[in-house]
């Protein structure tokens, strides 16, 4: 906290992005209170609000979504009319004649992944039949693979359901979470309507993921600082090369770093 303060007090102008789609700008703000940092809710970009933005611009039509409450909540909030959240029970046994009639809407524009602890074959059968039609986008949210947890067991995250149903319905979707453009799209277009611009030259990106953070900064030409609170260890980034999309310009242990500079 003592750092966000700093920077604030400085001029900085500040904010947040996280691949996680399984909150609400407004919850996020609220848990962000609660750790006694001061954030706005029109700072804070997740995938569920940066997908609803995205799809809201780019789909016509109905979209078909796998994932959470706060998805559900976001794509209310930009009027994108979606469906397909919570338990979809598997019909019968679930064999192939069982899952071959499942009931499917009609004109469904976008199939939109994120994470979505209820996923299985009736939910994989419905987004499967409906990616068949060529006008149907094929969304994910990120390409995080696993969940950070504190037992050290790995998690599936939501680039492994994104990737089940890639393989399954042997088609590419476009993410829109770091280290992809669509969520920085988003960032620009909401500051520039708040009358700041991003200038590269004046700007950090700050995370604890090389692949999805410091991915991220380095393809948008931003200054980027790794901190070993999370995903990447120090061993880790000893094998990565200068020059690789991932391999941070700084490195510190903690975002405090900043508070004392």
């Amino acid at each position: 906290p003592e750092a966000i303060r700093s920077l604030r007090e400085k001029g900085k102008k500040l904010v947040f992005v996280t691949n996680n789609s399984t909150k609400t700008r407004q919850q996020y703000a609220a848990k962000m209170a609660s750790m006694g940092i001061e954030a706005q809710e029109n700072e804070i970009y997740g995938t569920a609000y940066s997908t609803a933005y995205f799809v809201s611009k780019m789909v016509r039509g109905k979209v078909y979504c796998i994932g959470g409450k706060a998805m559900e909540s976001e794509f209310k909030a930009r009027g994108v009319d979606s469906f397909g959240y919570g338990p979809d029970l598997v019909p019968g046994e679930g064999t192939a004649t069982d899952l071959s009639t499942l009931p499917l809407e009609l004109d469904v524009k976008a199939v939109c992944v994120g994470y979505d602890p209820h996923i299985n074959l009736v939910k994989l059968t419905k987004a499967l039949n409906y990616l068949r039609h060529e006008d149907c986008a094929f969304i994910g949210t990120n390409i995080d693979m696993a969940l950070p947890n504190p037992t050290g067991r790995i998690v599936p995250g939501t680039g492994t359901l994104v990737n089940f149903v890639a393989y399954a319905a042997q088609r590419e979707p476009t993410y829109i979470g770091k280290p992809y453009q669509p969520i920085m799209d988003c960032v620009k277009e909401e500051c520039a309507q708040r009358g700041h611009t991003i200038d590269p030259a004046r700007t950090c990106m700050i995370g604890d993921n090389a692949s999805t953070d410091i991915a991220f900064g380095n393809r948008q030409g931003v200054k980027s600082l790794l901190v070993f609170t999370g995903r990447t260890s120090r061993e880790e980034l000893a094998k990565l090369k200068p020059g690789q999309e991932n391999c941070p310009s700084h490195c510190a242990a903690s975002i405090a770093v900043l508070g004392s500079q």
